[in-house]
């Protein structure tokens, strides 16, 4: 079963928790994105969060800035909750991109982003 903060997504969640990809009855919805999480343990919650609440995918894994506040743009991994602002992000990451582009698959399995 899964938990979500008010309101509701919209569109349908992942069956299984994007951080360690198994599935479980405490998993808990993103409000703005597809991701699910395990509440507990990966997560580290408690309880689940009042109102609205967004995955680690919408924020900087080092900085913390979500897209807004860092000038628009998030690099995600498509394998793992992890996240970079561009500010953050390791060189050789950011690298992969301009070489590849910014689009959905640039970089290797171990670090896939879009």
């Amino acid at each position: 079963m899964c938990v979500h903060a008010y309101p509701p997504p919209s569109q349908t969640s992942d069956d299984y928790c994007f951080g360690c990809d198994d599935g479980g009855d405490d998993l808990l919805e993103c409000s703005v994105c597809p991701r699910v999480y395990h509440l507990h343990d990966c997560l580290d919650f408690d309880v689940p969060p009042r109102g609205q609440w967004r995955c680690p995918w919408h924020s900087c894994d080092d900085c913390g800035r979500s897209a807004a506040a860092s000038g628009g743009v998030l690099f995600h991994c498509l394998e793992c909750p992890t996240t970079f602002c561009f500010d953050c992000c390791p060189e050789p990451l950011l690298h992969q991109v301009a070489t590849a582009g910014v689009h959905k698959g640039a970089g290797t399995k171990d670090n896939t982003l879009y």
